[in-house]
C-alpha cells in the first residue's frame, strides 16, 4: 500500500491523475515467495487490458517476463515492464527500464532509522528522498 501511495502522491505533485481503472494492486509481499501466484496476478493484470506494469520483486519481474513470453506479448512495445532496483543479473529484455534505487544508502538509513525509533518511540517521523536514476536495459 506504501508503494501505491507513494506512486500516487508522486503523479499528484505533477498534476496528473489517472483514471482509478488503470491502477491494478498485486500482493508483492504473497508473490515473493511464490511463482504461482506472481504468474497468476500478472495474467490477470493482462486479461483487464494493463499495458503497463511497476514490478517491485525479482520473481515478479521474472514471472511478468514469462507470462507476456508465453502470450506472444513484448515487453517493451506491447506492455511497458518497469522494474524496481536493478539487479546485479540483467534480464534478457532490451530496452526495459528500471528504477534503480540506491539500496545500500536505503539499507543504511533504514537500519538507522529503526534504531532511532526504538531508542526514542516518540521521536517525530521523518521523511527523507533519496536520488533514484531511470535505467534502460541494454543487454542483447
Amino acid at each position: 500500500m506504501e508503494r501505491l501511495r507513494g506512486f500516487q502522491d508522486a503523479l499528484a505533485a505533477e498534476h496528473w491523475t489517472p483514471k482509478n481503472a488503470f491502477i491494478c494492486q498485486a500482493d508483492s509481499t504473497a508473490n515473493a515467495q511464490d511463482a504461482g501466484a506472481a504468474y497468476q496476478q500478472v495474467a490477470n493484470m493482462l486479461d483487464n487490458g494493463v499495458t503497463a506494469i511497476l514490478v517491485s520483486t525479482n520473481v515478479m519481474t521474472q514471472e511478468a517476463l514469462r507470462c507476456l513470453s508465453e502470450r506472444n506479448l513484448s515487453p517493451v512495445k506491447d506492455v511497458e515492464i518497469v522494474g524496481l532496483f536493478n539487479p546485479p543479473y540483467v534480464y534478457p529484455c532490451p530496452g526495459m527500464r528500471w528504477i534503480n534505487m540506491p539500496g545500500r544508502t536505503l539499507g543504511t538509513l533504514a537500519g538507522k532509522t529503526i534504531l532511532k525509533r526504538l531508542n526514542t518511540p516518540g521521536a517525530p517521523w521523518s521523511h527523507q528522498v533519496l536520488k533514484s536514476d531511470i535505467v534502460v536495459n541494454s543487454s542483447i
